[in-house]
């Protein structure tokens, strides 16, 4: 039986092997056994690991016949479980108990006809909240006035000032609630979605918050890249961690068929991957070129700074694809097998998850192969529209990238 190694879990402690190995099947019996033999409470999170398996059946039926919607992990897994099958209302699974959904909904319909303004509170992380405040900006373009809710936003959680400042410079910044701002009614993200769900039939909208324009000098058979091959280690879920990020082995694997395939010297590579002390050594020792910035990346600016100097956007599951896509950069995103479930919905919603992300998904359980050589054909795809882009023109592009100004209407 094959086993990957597993991302810096030297820190913490997994006592769910099964996980990691690439027979799913065996992962998936394991896991089950595990599930049904614990304590209640640790059933909702054993349980919440099938989803991450692909087991989004049975996951709800178990959550419900044993009551385990009580516990957040429960909530969580009952939302992935029912997006992935496509069910309705799916997020009445994260509203929490101590709202009465009903009353709440009927004072939702009152502040909208009143014309009032409510504000919706963001969760989530960084790419959460970015992917929500795009959704929120094609809400309001939708609604004629007087007849949909006047929303504000606000940011929340650990993140909350560095989402609020980079908001405040893209063209949500006259949604942003203030700390002194009035608004009638505060609701969470999950909670607008589960009233938008019952009370509208528009179609979902995910609009841009900023454009970035590159801003490097275009040199004839090369191409800048700019990559994150690994998602944060969430100690609390080592497995969505794991599933979503590229094991090491596997990156310098890529990096030798990009050497064999095209030559490592005609791309630039940044790469703001969280990388060891050990892995920076054997980075650097076989490609001194490849510039590692995963040390550096402290800011969105930050961030949009490294994306305006590249022309590919290489990336798993995290912010620097929400980021990208939202601010009309293409972008691959590298997907598990059992990706997160709203990739079923941002792909099939207009707007610019649909127009800027290329999804590039593992064919098999843990297995990162199949990516490998569709990234691989895109790069060659790239270097050859590249070399035919600087025939046709000598133009630099000054602009690193573009927020609206006060004149920009949203």
């Amino acid at each position: 039986m094959k086993f990957l190694n597993k991302m810096n879990t030297n820190r913490t402690t997994e006592k769910r092997w099964w996980l990691y190995c690439q027979d799913l099947k065996f992962a998936r019996y394991k896991q089950w056994d595990l599930a049904l033999k614990v304590k209640q409470r640790e059933q909702a999170n054993e349980l919440a690991i099938m989803t991450y398996l692909g087991e989004y059946a049975e996951c709800e039926k178990q959550i419900i016949k044993l009551n385990l919607s009580e516990y957040k992990q429960g909530r969580d897994a009952l939302l992935r479980a029912r997006r992935a099958l496509g069910k309705r209302n799916t997020w009445e699974s994260l509203i929490s108990k101590d709202i009465q959904i009903e009353p709440t909904i009927k004072q939702i319909d009152k502040a909208i006809k009143n014309g009032e303004t409510i504000c919706v509170n963001l969760v989530g992380g960084i790419g959460d909240q970015i992917e929500s405040s795009s959704l929120l900006i094609g809400e309001t373009e939708q609604y004629s006035p007087g007849k949909g809710p006047i929303i504000q936003i606000k940011a929340e959680g650990d993140n909350k000032e560095a989402v609020t400042e980079y908001l405040l410079r893209t063209n949500a910044k006259k949604m942003i609630s203030g700390e002194q701002s009035y608004t009638n009614l505060n609701l969470s993200y999950p909670l607008y979605r589960y009233w938008r769900e019952r009370s509208t039939n528009l179609p979902l909208v995910y609009k841009k918050l900023c454009d970035i324009k590159k801003k490097t000098k275009i040199k004839s058979g090369e191409l800048n890249i700019l990559v994150c091959w690994r998602c944060k280690m969430n100690k609390k879920n080592l497995i969505s961690s794991f599933s979503r990020s590229v094991p090491f082995k596997t990156i310098m694997e890529f990096m030798q068929l990009i050497e064999k395939k095209i030559g490592i010297q005609r791309v630039n590579i940044i790469d703001i991957t969280k990388y060891n002390g050990v892995e920076k050594k054997i980075i650097s020792t076989n490609y001194p070129k490849i510039r590692l910035a995963g040390d550096t990346v402290n800011s969105i600016e930050y961030l949009i700074e490294l994306i305006s100097l590249s022309e590919m956007i290489i990336s798993v599951d995290t912010s620097l694809v929400h980021v990208s896509a939202t601010c009309n950069r293409q972008v691959n995103a590298l997907l598990p097998k059992y990706a997160d479930e709203r990739w079923l919905e941002l792909m099939k919603s207009e707007g610019v998850y649909k127009q800027n992300v290329i999804i590039h998904k593992q064919e098999k359980f843990h297995n990162w192969e199949s990516c490998s050589k569709s990234i691989l054909n895109n790069i060659i795809r790239n270097l050859e529209n590249q070399i035919t882009y600087t025939k046709q023109t000598k133009l630099e592009n000054k602009l690193a990238f573009h927020f609206p100004n006060n004149n920009d209407v949203i």
